[in-house]
């Protein structure tokens, strides 16, 4: 999911002061968590505080402001990076370093049909069950892309 540039500048310095920050996001790749227009509470946190299937928004390698999923901790040159991936993507994102996280989606707030507004509490114990889950799912079908995608290949018939 994509950030305007214009909260992605205003996200950097609210989240710094260890401030939450409401604001939609708009994009698919986080299909069905996130759906496009939905709100989102983000909350700063500290590398040491972040948790395995925790909805990142952070700064890619190209800054840009995404906001995805992280997947893995990784060992880079004995540095600590995260994996993340969009849930409704099979690509996984360049690594980042904790350093380019700049909060963790807390809630999120979708509007319903019916006028009501539903609160997804991502704090909560079965949020943080399901978000575990999913986050081991995208490690599975990551994985059988990235294995599967060769053959795939190598089957083609050539004219």
């Amino acid at each position: 999911m994509m950030v305007s540039k214009e909260l992605a500048g205003l996200a950097d310095d609210i989240l710094r002061r260890d401030l939450e920050l409401r604001m939609p996001v708009y994009g698919q790749s986080m299909t069905p968590t996130i759906n496009d227009g939905d709100m989102v509470v983000i909350k700063g946190k500290t590398p040491s505080e972040l948790r395995f299937g925790d909805l990142l928004l952070f700064k890619n390698n190209h800054g840009k402001t995404i906001l995805h999923r992280l997947i893995r901790f990784l060992r880079q040159n004995n540095k600590v990076v995260l994996q993340t991936r969009g849930d409704s993507t099979y690509c996984l994102d360049e690594p980042i370093s904790p350093a380019q996280v700049l909060g963790i989606v807390s809630r999120i707030e979708r509007s319903q049909t019916n006028g009501l507004t539903k609160i997804i509490d991502l704090e909560h114990p079965c949020y943080r069950l399901y978000n575990y889950f999913i986050a081991r799912r995208a490690l599975l079908v990551s994985g059988l892309y990235y294995k599967l995608r060769p053959f795939k290949a190598s089957t083609r018939q050539t004219p």
